[in-house]
């Protein structure tokens, strides 16, 4: 498999992960639940902490082929 490929299906799920977890965070909120909403809340943040660190790194691997092309 291609490494592009690879930094792709990771950047998505890290994507996806941090989608599910705000809405349960926000079923968890409409259903009372705070203790059960920080958490995923928190989940939510590592999510899209990871998104955007992955993100940031398959553009500069891109860059960087781009640079040797």
């Amino acid at each position: 498999m291609d490494n592009k490929k690879i930094f792709r299906a990771l950047e998505y799920l890290w994507l996806c992960t941090a989608a599910f977890a705000v809405v349960v965070t926000v079923y968890f909120l409409i259903k009372g639940d705070r203790d059960a909403a920080i958490y995923f809340f928190f989940v939510f943040l590592i999510g899209a902490a990871m998104y955007l660190t992955r993100r940031y790194q398959r553009k500069k691997q891109e860059e960087r082929e781009n640079f040797r092309k």
